[in-house]
Formats: structure tokens, C-alpha cells, sequence
């Protein structure tokens, strides 16, 4: 019978120990499995944010007022070196403005889009781009949504009715005031018929544009309004489509230079 020191015994036992715990952290092939974070991948064009390597991902950066117009703008962050990118389309409300908004300058792995629009109310709500064939879809929908005036105010001979109120119904966020029904357009206010006995109403002045407003019957929020563009003395102004009675009408004039 062999006896074992109980010194032998307990490094029999350690070692044992660690002949399994180097078993357990090998595979079958006897490559040794590292655990640790993952380690950036070197040349993918990606960049590593906490949780691991982020896809591509498309945002709306802003929506501002740039130079008398609403810039808005977009950005496609890590993008893959030598990634192809087509164009961006994008909706406002759920309406398509554009599928061919093209690729703007790239910081780094940062590609930028531009879109110079009109004073009016913007709600972006989706966008997508292909980058690789495959579809990105926009990350922020929503975002920075509201009403955007960035008119300064026009001559009468270079003033058009922008075609966004053209419509026999618009509806608007409550402008609250005559000046901010005008301003919308890059107008001043010049009068005011409130309250409105009759239907249709008699325009009771010359005027570049008359604004009907209604209550909000007809739109899931804010409130109806009717633009008229040019309008004179006796013309009949009819409420928006499909709205209640006319609140009042607001007229804008050409500013002063």
C-alpha cells in the first residue's frame, strides 16, 4: 500500500485544479479562447461605442432657419470606407418630398445631406438612403418638428403664394395673432375683418393676400386656414373646405421698403 503525504495531497490536488480550468478555457483544437471586450475592427470604417461596433445609422441633425429658408439637414454616421451611398428620400408628414436628395461633403466616416426648403411646418417623418445596397432607415423620426418661419418680407412684384397653401384647406399650428399669419408668408398685416357676419365673406380691401380661418373641424390638429392670393375689394372669400364658419380673415399686405 502506498501512503501520500498530506503535502503531496493537497499539491495533487492544485494542480488537478488548474490542468482543468486550462482544459475548460481551451477548445478541441487546443486554441485558447480570450474573454475580454471585443476589440475594434481595424479598417472596417466603423467606430466603437460602448455595447460594441455600431452599425450605420441615419439622424436628422436640425431643422433652422438658414439664410431666409429651412435647412434640413441630415447625417449618415459610420459609414464603411468605400461604401457606396445612393440618394436620400425623405417625407414630411408622411408625404414624400424627395427621393433624390444626393450625398453631401463626409467628415471622416460622417456623410451629410442638405435640403433647403420654404418657410412652413415640417414633421420628418421617415427617411431612408442605401449604403451597400442595403436600406437605413432614419433613427430620430419627429425630431425638431414644428412650425419653421424664416421668411424676411418680399416686394409685391417678386411675392408668390408658396404652393404648400394653395390648398382650399391648410392646416396650421393656432398663429395666435395677424402678424404671425402674415409673417408666415414674409408679409405685414394690413387689416382685419373680425368678426364675419355672412358667408361667402366680401374681401373689404385690395390686398396681396387674404387669410380665412376656420376652427380646427377638419384637421387632426391645429387649425384650418384658406389663403387667398392676390384679393380685391368685393371679392368672395369662402371658408377652408370642409371646416365650420369662418373665424375671421386676415389680410397682408407688401411691406414698405
Amino acid at each position: 500500500m502506498t501512503f501520500i503525504r498530506k503535502a503531496d495531497l493537497g499539491a495533487l490536488v492544485i494542480g488537478a485544479l488548474v490542468l482543468t480550468l486550462s482544459q475548460a478555457c481551451s477548445t478541441n483544437d487546443g486554441v485558447t479562447n480570450a474573454v475580454g471586450p471585443s476589440a475594434t475592427s481595424s479598417g472596417s470604417g466603423l467606430e466603437a461605442k460602448p455595447g460594441g461596433i455600431t452599425a450605420v445609422q441615419l439622424n436628422l441633425s436640425h431643422i433652422e432657419c438658414v439664410a431666409n429658408a429651412v435647412e434640413i439637414h441630415f447625417v449618415l454616421l459610420h459609414v464603411p470606407n468605400g461604401a457606396t451611398v445612393g440618394s436620400l428620400s425623405w417625407y414630411n408628414n408622411g408625404v414624400l418630398q424627395s427621393a433624390t436628395v444626393s450625398p453631401g461633403p463626409n467628415t471622416g466616416n460622417v456623410i451629410h445631406f442638405n435640403v433647403i426648403a420654404p418657410s412652413g411646418i415640417y414633421n420628418v417623418t421617415a427617411a431612408t438612403v442605401l449604403v451597400n445596397g442595403t436600406s437605413i432607415t432614419l433613427h430620430n423620426p419627429g425630431e425638431y418638428s414644428g412650425l419653421y418661419n424664416c421668411n424676411q418680407p418680399v416686394g409685391c412684384a417678386t411675392f408668390q403664394l408658396p404652393a404648400q397653401y394653395t390648398a382650399n384647406r391648410v392646416c396650421l399650428p393656432v398663429l395666435g395673432s395677424p402678424n404671425s399669419e402674415c409673417g408666415l408668408l414674409g408679409l405685414a398685416p394690413s387689416g382685419k375683418d373680425d368678426p364675419v357676419a355672412s358667408e361667402p365673406h366680401a374681401s373689404t380691401q385690395n390686398a396681396a393676400v387674404a387669410i380665412v380661418k376656420d376652427g380646427s373641424v377638419g384637421c387632426a390638429t391645429g387649425q384650418a386656414y384658406r389663403f387667398y392670393s392676390p384679393v380685391s375689394v368685393g371679392q368672395l372669400l369662402e371658408r377652408p373646405a370642409g371646416s365650420g364658419a369662418i373665424s375671421h380673415v386676415t389680410y397682408c399686405a407688401c411691406p414698405t421698403h
